[in-house]
């Protein structure tokens, strides 16, 4: 009892560190910026080319949610692709507006619901974030690389460190996400589930090491959902007027998704765009272009959240519903 109570005490006083965070963010961007140029940009915003965007941005999605779909059937776990894709539209929602519970928890919950498998739930939301952080960090690495003196940095020597962060994190990332899950997935001898998730991760490689041709084409999708994201910033960015080149986007976006994986705000907003601000200043925007758009960036990453609350209404009166009929 003692635990639970010291537990939500940490959440809640994480919560509000974090929104105590974002709110010193935002009055430092205004108190920086002519806010009323920002506004004055965004009303100006070309509807058409914005309603293109967000097109982009949600069908680049299920691309995301295919890794996941692709990598439970590999473990004989029986799902719909259309479950998955609800599932994980309903977690973005969960995650990014409820936030007192994860979304890779909530898609363990669902999927495990249907599948009874504690151990194979956990396992496959385990192998599908690291692949998808892994993704991200060979982008960075990639970016560093070919644009590291356009964004002012030493790209070889910081390439060189994201290579050996690869490799360590990766699997300290596997333990870590277990933990973060560990209180949803009980079992009776955790410490034997605990081996068994090790053992799976270093032994067997379902995903990686017994299936490498399987490996390449769940990092290709990987890969082309990460495109397809950049691509729609970049129709974002034309909707606002920005001459922002799409080699650009490439350079610092890989970066941008890795700083938002750490917790520091609320939600990574605040976080997303002074980043916006740090990393377009220096291709020789304004200010307030920058600040522009990565809220209007956040204004779709919400408004793709909400399709997932849809969703989640549309699941609950279709359960109702067959509550009453029975």
């Amino acid at each position: 009892m003692a635990l639970r109570m010291n537990n939500k005490i940490v959440k809640i006083v994480t919560r509000l560190l974090q929104i105590i965070i974002t709110i010193v963010i935002f009055v430092y961007l205004i108190h920086k910026t002519d806010f009323s140029r920002v506004i004055k940009l965004i009303s100006d915003i070309d509807l058409s080319r914005l309603i293109i965007s967000f097109i982009v941005l949600v069908a680049a999605q299920p691309i995301y949610f295919a890794v996941w779909f692709f990598v439970v059937k590999k473990l004989n776990m029986r799902v719909s692709f259309r479950e998955v894709v609800f599932f994980s539209f309903q977690a973005l929602f969960v995650n990014n507006l409820l936030t007192f519970i994860g979304g890779d928890i909530y898609r363990g919950v669902k999927l495990n619901s249907i599948t009874k498998s504690k151990f194979n739930t956990t396992f496959s939301i385990l192998i599908t974030r690291y692949l998808m952080v892994l993704t991200l960090f060979i982008l960075a690495g990639i970016s560093l690389v070919l644009f590291g003196d356009l964004l002012g940095l030493g790209s070889r020597v910081i390439f060189a460190g994201i290579l050996v962060l690869v490799l360590c994190l990766s699997y300290i990332l596997f333990v870590a996400l277990y933990c973060r899950s560990e209180f949803v997935y009980k079992d009776n001898n955790s410490s034997t589930f605990i081996k068994k998730i090790l053992l799976r991760l270093i032994n067997k490689h379902i995903v990686i090491g017994q299936d490498f041709k399987f490996f390449l084409f769940l990092m290709l999708l990987n890969f082309t959902g990460h495109i397809m994201g950049f691509f729609s910033l970049w129709i974002l960015s034309r909707s606002l007027e920005l001459n922002l080149p799409f080699l650009y986007i490439i350079s610092f976006m890989p970066l941008l998704r890795i700083i938002l994986m750490v917790p520091i705000s609320f939600n990574g907003v605040g976080i997303r765009e002074i980043s916006f601000v740090v990393f377009l200043t220096k291709f020789g925007f304004m200010r307030t272009e920058a600040l522009s758009l990565g809220l209007m960036q956040s204004f779709l990453t919400v408004l793709m959240s909400l399709l997932g609350g849809v969703f989640l209404v549309y699941e609950i009166l279709k359960t109702n519903k067959h509550e009453i009929i029975s």
